[in-house]
């Protein structure tokens, strides 16, 4: 009883809660489906759009019809040739239909090899309509801290007769297959943008240095057309180039000229001149402060050159080396009045054969300027490649008379009078006072002073001896005979080893082509063109005992100094390097001449261009 009365009381509550719930279902109902027929009818004019653009995409410029059945669309062929970089509004219009087809399809994206040159702005890729499209495709876009794999890539339409496909596409969904990615620069997120890769010449003329590999000389008519010093030589109507021009200031300095044939069959870019001759000028006449050394002009005459010949130094040049080259030259010296009247007019002449080699740099930044160290093995190498003289061992004994002569006729010419005299001049004018005590003991500081100073004006007499005849000039054996007794009586005041003194003068008479070669001992020819070597190994026992100083060249990584250029550096070819001692007697104050060019002028044969760099040492 007490139960059914309590049921009779709570049912009105259970009821009314039931009600309001199946009152709010109903109308969920009905909103949901009110929701589904407004969808509904804003898909229809959607698709009625997008079906207006695809059969309206020919008539924008296209050559190719497209169907949107990715599954149906064949494959691309691949092309001969690079692919045409297309129009902004073309590329925009295939890069939103790939996104179209890729969504209804339901296929991945495909994975191409990228090209820095067609990447374009993300808001410039083929106007509002092709944004729009975009859009309407969820194309995502390409960012350069995405992942390859994540990349949705620009395709052509789905056409085997285009002209311009990149690469081969899979016909089931555009996705390429078998493509090696091209190299690029790494992204990060955090990194910059990559610095403006420098031109192919000049990472070409960057990687593989020309250097200038002496040899023996012979004589001018002979050694062939690449050589430092001496006598240019080239056309009838050569014009020796001037300070300001033809019509200018002082003439400039012959320093060396190369055959263009030689220098063609070396050349990594194919920009350097292929016929004629190249010749390199410089100013050596001004006081550094006045710009030494920066003056220059590169002369490039095409020739024929068999009927070429020496050219006349002009009459106004001045000293080889200029206003010091009296104290830089061998066989020279200040110490005579008017001691530039007896100083050559050219430098000395030594022929040469222009050599590439490969410079070896393992990483950008070693391959950026030159290294001693990592060039020594490739030097040495292109130095025993070719034809040479062998340098005798450093236990080789020359062949002396009793009295200490080198050779039966030494001195030989009219040069190692020269190189004698002045070498005595600089040891007495500033003798060495150990060896000086040791020598002459017995006399006082004064009587030494005495004696000193008189043999220097002997010394000073036989010097302008050694210039009354041109260097290269044979001494009679009388002559020859009476100079080496007056050394040798005041010779100990050089030492007793006179190996470089000897070598000075057979170096001297190489580079004048001096008619007393023919009687000099072969061993100190080879002892004197030890100097002229690219590399040498002393001791033979591995790269660490290899000398090897910078060479002269074109081409390869500068040598590094305090405020280089990059500018300079990015833009232009090291056209050619000249370190102080690279060259024979090739004295520039421990300065180190540079001369940059530009791919473009090189090509053109426009040497006016060339940039001059004074390095100090």
């Amino acid at each position: 009883m007490r139960f059914d009365l309590l049921a009779a009381s709570i049912s009105p509550g259970i009821y009314a809660p039931l009600a309001l719930m199946v009152g709010g279902a109903l109308l969920a109902l009905v909103g949901l489906a009110f929701l589904l027929l407004r969808r509904r009818a804003k898909a229809e004019p959607a698709d009625a759009s997008h079906s207006d653009a695809v059969s309206s995409a020919p008539d924008q410029g296209s050559d190719h019809s497209v169907e949107i059945d990715a599954a149906s669309a064949p494959a691309f062929e691949p092309t001969s040739g690079p692919a045409p970089s297309p129009s902004p509004s073309p590329l925009g219009r295939r890069r939103s239909l790939v996104g179209v087809a890729e969504r209804e399809e339901g296929t991945p994206s495909g994975e191409i090899a990228h090209d820095t040159g067609d990447v374009q702005d993300e808001h410039d890729v083929g106007g509002d309509e092709a944004e729009n499209a975009i859009e309407d495709a969820e194309f995502e876009e390409i960012g350069p801290d995405a992942e390859a794999d994540e990349f949705e890539e620009i395709g052509e339409p789905a056409d085997d007769t285009s002209d311009d496909a990149p690469t081969d596409m899979e016909p089931d969904g555009f996705a390429l297959t078998d493509v090696e990615p091209q190299a690029e620069p790494e992204w990060s997120a955090d990194a910059a943008e990559p610095d403006t890769a420098t031109s192919p010449e000049i990472e070409a003329a960057r990687e593989t240095p020309i250097v200038f590999r002496q040899f023996l000389p012979q004589s001018p008519g002979e050694d062939g057309l690449s050589f430092y010093g001496g006598q240019p030589i080239g056309p009838a109507d050569f014009q020796w180039p001037r300070e300001g021009g033809a019509q200018g200031g002082a003439p400039l300095q012959f320093l060396m000229q190369w055959d263009c044939a030689q220098l063609a069959e070396q050349d990594p870019t194919g920009l350097l001149p292929q016929t004629g001759v190249l010749y390199c000028f410089v100013s050596c006449d001004r006081d550094a402060e006045d710009g030494y050394l920066s003056s220059h002009a590169f002369v490039h005459h095409r020739g024929p050159v068999n009927t070429w010949g020496p050219v006349d130094i002009p009459e106004d040049a001045g000293p080889a080396l200029g206003k010091t080259a009296a104290l830089k030259l061998s066989g020279c010296t200040d110490a005579v009045a008017n001691a530039d009247d007896y100083v050559p007019r050219i430098m000395p002449r030594f022929p040469f054969a222009p050599i590439a080699f490969q410079y070896p740099a393992q990483t950008r930044k070693e391959a950026q300027v030159w290294s001693s160290s990592a060039a020594s093995k490739a030097l040495l190498e292109v130095q025993i490649s070719g034809p040479a003289t062998t340098a005798p061992s450093q236990e080789l004994e020359h062949s002396q008379d009793e009295t200490g002569r080198p050779f039966a006729v030494f001195p030989h010419d009219f040069g190692a009078i020269r190189v004698i005299a002045s070498r005595m001049i600089e040891a007495l004018r500033d003798p060495d006072p150990v060896l000086a005590e040791e020598l002459f003991g017995d006399l006082t500081p004064e009587q030494r002073e005495a004696q000193f100073n008189g043999w220097c004006e002997e010394a000073k007499e036989l010097y302008l001896l050694g210039t009354q005849r041109p260097e290269g000039h044979r001494l009679e054996p009388n002559i020859s005979d009476d100079i080496w007794n007056w050394f040798t009586e005041r010779g100990g005041i050089l030492g007793s080893d006179l190996s470089d003194l000897v070598v000075e003068t057979v170096d001297l008479s190489l580079s004048v082509s001096s008619d007393a070669l023919a009687i000099v001992p072969a061993e100190w020819i080879d002892e004197a063109m030890v100097d002229h070597a690219l590399a040498r190994d002393e001791i033979g026992e591995g790269d660490a005992n290899i000398h090897a100083p910078v060479p002269a060249r074109m081409f390869g990584p500068p040598s590094p100094h305090a405020g280089m250029n990059t500018e300079l550096i990015d833009s232009h070819m090291l056209l050619l390097e000249l370190p102080s001692g690279s060259g024979p007697q090739h004295d520039f104050g421990g300065k180190t001449l540079q001369y940059w060019i530009a791919p473009d002028d090189l090509a053109a044969g426009n040497f006016d261009g060339v940039k001059s760099v004074v390095m100090e040492g």
